[in-house]
């Protein structure tokens, strides 16, 4: 499989000097190759946005974990965004917990918590950002990270109700 793999994202380099077009083709092919080696073969990869994986758990429970489709580029190298949402309400989360969560981060060697809005809602995600060229190990490893972490809080925070 990894003879076939590189020539894929060899021929598929060679395209990005045609334009965005292409480049953005590339990047969802790629992505599609990292998900299917890590064991996510049957997630659609849409255009742009994110790509959704249910992570399911022995307790009846799942968690949706999202994965950028295209990288962010910073400095030479590039990183996709992993995460999974937590919250999602109208009401803002009480100041303690997110004092909690801020704690929390100062703890973790990979992932952070952080607090954005949704249209009208507020929400909290589990994210994690990973080199874009990380194999699969990695990218499964990060994606049960999020779905892991996410899942324990929105247990938490809403006793055992499953919606996200």
């Amino acid at each position: 499989m990894k003879p076939l793999l590189l020539r894929c994202l060899f021929l598929t380099s060679t395209l990005l000097m045609s334009g965005s077009v292409f480049a953005d083709m590339y990047q969802r092919n790629v992505l599609k190759i990292q998900l299917s080696m890590a064991g996510y073969a049957d997630v659609a990869i849409p255009t742009e946005g994110a790509a959704n994986v249910v992570m399911s758990f022995d307790d009846k429970r799942s968690q949706q974990v999202y994965v950028d489709v295209n990288p962010k580029k910073i400095n030479g190298g590039a990183f996709r965004a992993i995460y999974s949402m937590a919250y999602r309400s109208k009401e803002p989360l009480p100041g303690a917990r997110l004092q909690q969560l801020l704690e929390e981060n100062a703890t973790l060697a990979v992932g952070a918590w952080s607090l954005a809005k949704q249209e009208q809602y507020s929400i909290v995600i589990f994210i994690i950002k990973l080199d874009a060229d990380a194999d699969s190990d990695e990218l499964k490893a990060a994606i049960k990270m999020a779905a892991i972490r996410g899942d324990i809080l929105e247990q938490a925070l809403s006793g055992n109700v499953d919606e996200l």
